[in-house]
């Protein structure tokens, strides 16, 4: 729109799904992941006096597990014809989500030095949650005379599935617990109604009980959002670029709650939060020299609680005795940025870069976990909140250099590394009865304090051939106020090798490799100290590999 005048706009519409859909004999609506449970009565070894199973360093007579990891000590062999059929499962989750998204975007040239942008924009987000969770019971395990009992060597089995083995990494130490598992055949046939009528099965949880009646929820989000941002160029080496950005949001959340466990009574629920932010900006670029950069910045930002987060119901999980509970007065994470960092470009495509950060951060979201009894059972209660602030200080160093001084092929290797030092604190309450008696300093959570990258890479004009590693240090990766610091969960450092390779045969088709984490280095999670294992898992290396085709 003339010479000065420049206008972009844009209309999107994007959907996603997810659903389990097995097994196959149930209708569409009605299927969701299988589960089959069976239990035999055993006795263990190697616990403390006290009959309870610890690690050595937390058991009062210093019997238990000294290793990563903990193993069962079974005083019975596990038969087949000792394990009884005790729950069918049926997991339903059926989630949608729709965006609209609508965008206009302006720029005018005020004059040669000075440039005005400015737009608006739209979003509509729409989300579906139906999720429940089915058991069936045999009539025996509830007590009824007369009941059928199943065992599951009466049942269609196979070989357990090792496929190169099973806990390979940790010495296979569970090899003598496995056994042959019923068959997947076996399983669907669990949900029909002749096959459960034959096994005296009853159902004690329906998608209309209490547990499952909260489970499910519908929400949606809008936001109207401006901005308005100059650039000016006073200089050949300055450039200065200021604006803002405001942001109005409205999200609506509809579910059911529990009124009468007796009657399984009902109560629709609606809430709804809404805010408006004010973003502004400032950024400062200064050529010092044709080499050298310096930036300076200025921002405000904020993040919004995830969907999931604020949602109104109460998710209970039997199988893995974990309860979540969103929370719809959460408040968006705001954080002040404050950023200086330095380029120092050398030779043809080599940099150096050097930079401080600091972040003013209120409203933190965090995970907080505690331990409730329902009926005499014991849960892991999950619900996010907001702490009142966070402060994040860092330094981050950077380096890109092509050795093409170097004699011969080793002119086309290549390094790029980077290292980012984190320093983080927010104050976190302590509790004692449940009444909060004061404050603890920790680091947050998520937040490695030692992260670094490094690619060693060679390059022609057809082959590449890149290594990288990278390394993310300890961090606390779940809180747990009402336990204190020692219960606190973290995440262990970590050090991954990833391998890429591509080779152009002619300049429409290219052949690739990619290897990610060719090591098979753990996921490992530990409470408190490193030597308390909660969870280790190896994922094992993963790839892909083909062709591109360039029409």
């Amino acid at each position: 729109m003339g010479q000065r005048l420049e206008v972009n706009w844009s209309v999107s519409k994007a959907r996603s799904e997810f659903k389990f859909d097995s097994p196959e004999n149930l209708d569409q609506s009605e299927r969701g992941y299988p589960m089959v449970n069976f239990v035999q009565p055993m006795t263990y070894g190697n616990l403390s006096a006290d009959g309870r199973k610890y690690m050595a360093m937390d058991a009062p007579d210093g019997i238990g597990d000294t290793g990563g990891y903990t193993l069962p000590y079974n005083q019975q062999i596990i038969a087949a014809d000792q394990l009884k059929l005790n729950q069918v499962i049926l997991s339903q989750n059926h989630n949608s989500e729709t965006d609209l998204r609508g965008q206009v975007d302006l720029k005018y040239k005020v004059s040669d030095n000075f440039e005005l942008k400015f737009g608006t924009k739209y979003n509509n987000k729409n989300k579906n949650v139906d999720s429940s969770l089915l058991v069936w019971m045999p009539k025996s395990g509830l007590g009824i005379p007369g009941s059928p009992v199943m065992y599951l060597n009466q049942l269609e089995r196979e070989a357990f599935p090792y496929r190169g083995g099973f806990m390979n990494p940790l010495g296979n130490p569970y090899n003598s617990v496995i056994i042959n598992q019923i068959t997947n055949g076996q399983i669907d046939q669990m949900y029909n109604p002749g096959t459960q009528n034959s096994l005296g099965l009853m159902q004690v949880s329906s998608k209309d009980s209490s547990s499952n009646i909260t489970s499910s929820y519908r929400g949606t989000e809008n936001v109207w959002a401006a901005y308005m941002m100059g650039i000016w160029k006073v200089t050949d080496q300055l450039q200065v670029l200021g604006g803002f950005r405001n942001e109005y949001n409205n999200i609506t959340f509809w579910g059911k709650k529990v009124v009468s466990d007796k009657d399984h009574k009902t109560e629709d629920i609606k809430d709804s939060k809404t805010y408006n932010v004010v973003l502004p900006m400032a950024n400062l670029k200064w050529n010092i020299s044709n080499d050298r950069i310096l930036r300076l910045a200025y921002t405000r930002s904020f993040a919004r609680p995830d969907f999931n987060d604020l949602n109104p119901g109460t998710i209970i999980n039997d199988i893995s005795n974990t309860i979540t509970q969103g929370n719809t007065k959460l408040d968006p994470t705001f954080s002040n940025n404050f950023d200086v960092m330095f380029e120092n470009y050398f030779g043809k495509l080599d940099l150096i870069t050097a930079g401080v950060f600091y972040k003013d951060i209120t409203n933190l979201i965090y995970k907080d976990q505690s331990v409730t009894d329902i009926g005499g059972r014991t849960y892991t209660f999950t619900t996010p909140k907001n702490l009142e602030g966070a402060k994040l200080f860092g330094f981050e160093l950077g380096i890109s250099k092509r050795f093409e001084n170097l004699p011969g092929f080793l002119k086309n290797l290549g390094f790029e590394g980077n290292y980012t030092y984190i320093s983080s604190k927010m104050n976190m309450p302590i509790y004692e009865n449940g009444q909060q008696t004061g404050t603890m300093s920790t680091t947050i959570p998520n937040q490695a304090k030692h992260i670094f990258n490094t690619i060693l890479f060679y390059e022609t004009s057809k082959l590449m051939f890149r290594v990288a590693g990278n390394y993310k240090g300890n961090y606390v990766s779940e809180i747990r106020a009402a336990a204190g610091a020692d219960h606190y969960q973290y995440f262990d450092k970590n050090f991954t090798v990833d391998l890429s390779t591509s080779y152009s045969i002619s300049k429409k088709v290219r052949l690739f490799l990619e290897l990610n984490n060719i090591f098979n280095e753990p996921n490992r999670y530990y409470m408190g100290t490193k030597d308390r294992v909660e969870n280790i898992s190896y994922s094992g290396m993963r790839g892909q590999m083909g062709f591109t085709y360039n029409f």
